[in-house]
């Protein structure tokens, strides 16, 4: 394994160039707020808990043994490898990882983290609920928001609730195209119509890493 460490001098001091590391989710009409852990209303609907086997206090496994069933976040991440010969993503129970192609080392097509701890994603769907004017992360690693995740033979799905805006996402990869598919349900659970926006951030990188691309 090689670790490299890249430092800019221009862009000010180490200390301040790690505090400046958590991204700004910008809207060009009107400012959009990114809501904090201790302001979101997410909850699990509980008709999406199964009875686990051998649960942990994290998860457990399904009745047949095919899926594995995350309902709190674990102290690392529990990652799930969706590949074929060809191309591949690895995402994790709190995010949607990485992808490549061909080769998962030298032909990244997004960034990938190698802290296992903080498990910086460098893919982000964020849907914006126009009549609060606020955003929300599909699954957790942004703000560490409680999420349901189901880790399976070939897909993973997260299902979380914010303000009674059920969301259901389903990543998988084809067994021959080379594509990264996400399947994503909206439910609204409340008596009121909702105008939603639906943001996917990308961290671009197109070979080994960033700084040789």
């Amino acid at each position: 394994y090689i670790s490299q460490l890249y430092i800019n001098s221009n862009l000010g001091a180490l200390e301040d160039q790690i505090n400046a590391s958590a991204r700004v989710v910008q809207e060009t009409d009107e400012p959009m707020h990114v809501t904090e852990t201790s302001s979101l209303s997410i909850t699990v609907p509980s008709k999406i808990q199964p009875k686990m086997l051998f649960e942990n206090g994290y998860g457990g496994f399904s009745d047949d043994g095919s899926s594995y069933f995350i309902n709190t976040r674990p102290p690392l991440p529990w990652s799930n490898i969706l590949a074929n010969k060809n191309f591949g993503t690895l995402v994790t129970d709190s995010g949607l990882g990485y992808t490549w192609n061909k080769n998962s080392q030298q032909n990244k097509l997004t960034t990938w983290s190698n802290d296992f701890v903080s498990d910086e994603q460098s893919e982000i769907i964020y849907i914006k609920d126009h009549t609060s004017n606020t955003a929300f992360p599909l699954c957790a690693a942004v703000d560490n928001s409680r999420v349901f995740t189901e880790h399976g033979k070939g897909f993973t799905r997260y299902v979380q609730q914010h303000n009674n805006i059920e969301t259901e996402l389903t990543v998988f990869v084809p067994i021959q195209d080379p594509v990264k598919v996400h399947k994503l349900v909206i439910s609204n659970n409340s008596n009121e119509s909702k105008k939603l926006s639906i943001y996917h951030y990308l961290e671009i990188v197109m070979g080994e890493n960033k700084f040789k691309s």
